[in-house]
């Protein structure tokens, strides 16, 4: 199965505030150390400063706008929209608060808002890696995934070198069967991550679906081996000539759980082509057990037991 990577939101950190008269000066006081707490690392101690302020300002756009960041790095999302949203009801809001609303509706799965805001964002900033990002993720989500492949392609133009981006662009593509387009996206994404064994695995079942075989290979090789890798392996193995490895392939993925008439089919077919007659046999009684109308493994079977010598 291919899979989606981990989805990364993005936070957009937010200015410090300037200090002005002697009220300013109290109230910049306890922000600027609620402030200097997040640089700490202590974003209990900020939320809890950001929260105190936010009681007595509520109406303040620069305390909700890093009550919700903070809130966001301590992953409450859902605690994070009030704020935000109120940060946001200002007659211009920032790109950056913008930006973290956004991602705070999407990790509360509140798409459609999720989709207005990263559109506002991406009109306020073109070159927005981050909101393109998010739309592609949204769009995946809601699963648009012809919108969600636009949105990645604007991404990768403005930054090609991040491998969850990839990633989930090639699933899209996959999912509209444009294997070749995802094997690359996948390649393009195992290059920048060569530890990730999951785009490994992406990256060979999208080229062996594309008919692409010599290139499946050293990926799926490099791929975590499950049943569904080793199959998918079986098959590029077998396409290239390799058939004592698609043999070996084939043996991993059934004792991995994968069991279907034509991988049992295909293992008698290549035990057969090696002389192993006896196990052949086995085999295409495996595939019978699972399709008994199947005429092609039962012509074959009764020919490894005439080789065989099982008259």
């Amino acid at each position: 199965m291919i899979k989606l990577a981990r989805v990364v939101w993005p936070l957009i950190v937010l200015g410090v505030f300037a200090v002005g008269n002697a009220q300013d000066q109290d109230f910049g006081k306890k922000f600027n150390a609620a402030v200097q707490a997040y640089n700490d690392n202590r974003l209990s101690d900020a939320a809890s400063g950001f929260e105190a302020l936010a009681a007595e300002n509520p109406g303040n756009a620069d305390v909700n706008s890093w009550l919700g960041f903070v809130y966001l790095k301590m992953d409450r999302a859902a605690d994070a929209v009030g704020p935000l949203e109120k940060a946001a009801s200002v007659e211009s809001p920032s790109v950056e608060v913008l930006n973290n609303l956004g991602s705070a509706y999407l990790a509360t799965n509140q798409l459609d808002k999720a989709e207005s805001t990263f559109n506002r964002v991406a009109e306020m900033k073109p070159d927005s890696y981050e909101a393109q990002n998010a739309l592609g993720n949204i769009h995946q989500k809601m699963g648009h995934d012809d919108m969600a492949i636009s949105a990645y392609q604007k991404a990768m133009a403005l930054r090609s070198d991040d491998p969850v981006m990839l990633n989930n662009l090639a699933v899209s593509e996959s999912k509209l069967g444009r294997d070749g387009d995802a094997g690359e996206h996948f390649a393009a994404a195992s290059r920048l991550d060569g530890s990730n064994a999951m785009y490994k695995q992406n990256a060979g079942i999208a080229y062996a679906r594309a008919g692409r075989y010599a290139d499946a290979i050293p990926y799926l090789e490099g791929a975590e081996q499950n049943a569904e890798v080793s199959t998918a392996l079986a098959r590029s193995y077998s396409e290239t000539g390799q058939d004592e490895k698609a043999m070996g392939a084939i043996q991993r993925a059934t004792e991995m759980g994968a069991s279907s008439a034509s991988l049992w089919y295909n293992l008698g077919v290549m035990q057969a082509k090696s002389g192993k007659n006896e196990e052949a046999a086995e085999s295409y009684r495996k595939a019978l057990s699972m399709n008994e109308n199947d005429a092609a493994a039962l012509t074959n079977l009764g020919l490894a037991q005439y080789y065989a010598g099982n008259y």
